[in-house]
């Protein structure tokens, strides 16, 4: 499946050299036609300038001719090594600015190319459940089977529904065509709406939820996209808690930010995990085997909608003493 989603972005190692070769090459010509006019011009006055100096110095007009092509021989030996040098510099200087040219667009395409393979890799296993139940359902007459696999496939549609909603989402973000409505918001109410809506789903999975969010602390955002952001932290946090654990929610002042704290008691993640916790699809081995776990791409929309807030999320974590995931928001001014 990575190596179909590879070839349908038409990605390969040597269309970059190409590239760079070919700007290279470019480079070379545009210089080698500056250099050959400006020879040729100095070339030429020299000759010129030179033979109207010597001119009645010599006892002879063949030792003035002789005279004259020799230093006009000198001088074209002098231009063609310096021009030789000039080239062999900017073939070298142009190269390695061909390569700082291309390398933003190389890095793009290639984590478009990845993008690609992880979400072809995310929406496979549903399709693979989905198309193994179907096959089973066509063997079998049985109501009560033919119910079950009805249900498994509705699951499977619900989960790919979510992966298909959160690219676009991020495709939105991306291209920056997201919509948002900034207002004046008080984050602790906010938190404590957000925090209500999750105590179900914490109960479900055998978790408390304390929060912590007293005084009004006020930040110019959009409540439903912050919200959203502050869900898919939470969301996480209760996934991967254990069972008859506590989530810990915080709303504080940090100087000129407001923060939001999202602690839990769960297994933790690896310190060579986190720095790629934001990527796209991207999940730890522990959350790879974790039943009912994400696609990987909440964080990815979180970090996307603080940045659009001109806020942050960072990340500190402990295996099997838990996580704790920080939302950092600029604090609005009143006056």
């Amino acid at each position: 499946m990575k190596q179909f989603a590879g070839l349908a972005t038409g990605l390969k190692n040597d269309v970059f050299l190409r590239a760079r070769l070919k700007l290279t090459l470019n480079y070379v010509l545009v210089i080698t036609f500056i250099l050959a006019i400006f020879s040729s011009l100095v070339y030429v006055g020299f000759s010129r300038s030179f033979q109207a100096d010597v001119e009645g110095s010599f006892s002879s007009e063949s030792a003035q001719i002789s005279a004259t092509s020799k230093a006009s021989t000198r001088l074209l030996e002098a231009l063609i090594l310096t021009d030789g040098a000039i080239l062999v510099l900017v073939a070298g200087l142009g190269y390695w600015l061909s390569g700082k040219t291309l390398y933003p667009i190389k890095q793009a395409l290639e984590s478009e190319k990845q993008f690609t393979a992880d979400a072809s890799h995310e929406l496979r296993t549903p399709l693979a459940v989905m198309k193994t139940d179907l096959e089973v359902a066509l063997r079998g007459d049985g109501r009560d089977i033919n119910r079950q696999l009805v249900a498994s496939n509705l699951e499977e549609v619900e989960k790919m529904s979510v992966i298909v909603a959160d690219l676009l989402s991020l495709s939105r973000l991306d291209a920056g065509q997201e919509v948002f409505n900034f207002e004046k918001l008080n984050l602790s109410d906010l938190v404590t709406r957000t925090v209500n809506k999750m105590n179900s789903y914490a109960k479900l999975h055998g978790l408390t939820i304390r929060l912590e969010a007293k005084s009004p602390l006020y930040v110019r955002a959009d409540p439903l996209k912050l919200q959203q952001a502050i869900l898919n932290i939470l969301r996480n946090a209760i996934d991967y808690s254990k069972v008859g654990g506590q989530v810990t929610v915080t709303v504080k002042k940090q100087a000129r930010l407001v923060e939001v704290e999202i602690k839990d008691e769960g297994e933790g993640i690896a310190a060579k995990d986190l720095p790629h916790l934001f990527k796209r699809f991207y999940r730890a081995e522990k959350s790879r085997q974790h039943e009912g776990s994400g696609s990987g791409l909440g964080l990815t929309i979180a970090q996307a909608i603080a940045t659009a807030h001109q806020g942050n999320i960072s990340v500190t974590s402990v295996l099997n003493q838990g996580t704790v995931v920080r939302l950092s928001l600029p604090r609005f001014s009143i006056s």
